[in-house]
């Protein structure tokens, strides 16, 4: 995976506010049938993909099936930024949640509920 910045945009299309960049990825897929790989490329805003992909990455993408068109998997949070940030969100709640019970029913935070004390 490679990448390079297109376009800087002011504004979206829906007048909303917010500067960001349109970036286009290069990418090497695997082939049809086993062929040599093919190399991709394809734009994407800076907003929906995560921050610090690195040069020469392996990277989960969406393919057709005439190798013609790629993009990448938004659904893989190594990729998607809102992805990211929403599976942090979810491990901070659910770290949060279980403190917080653990300190309602007067355990230790961290203790196992279901462990008998000896």
């Amino acid at each position: 995976m490679d990448s390079r910045s297109v376009a800087l945009k002011l504004r979206d299309s829906d007048g909303s506010s917010g500067a960001y960049e349109i970036y286009e990825y290069m990418v090497d897929v695997p082939g049809r049938d086993g062929g040599p790989p093919v190399r991709m490329t394809f734009k994407e805003k800076s907003y929906k993909v995560r921050n610090g992909l690195k040069r020469g990455t392996a990277v989960p993408v969406v393919i057709n099936a005439k190798r013609t068109r790629a993009m990448f998997d938004l659904a893989d949070p190594r990729v998607d930024q809102d992805g990211l940030f929403e599976a942090q969100r979810r491990e901070r709640k659910e770290r949060d949640d279980g403190r917080f019970e653990a300190l309602r029913a007067g355990r230790p935070p961290g203790s196992d509920p279901g462990k008998k004390r000896t």
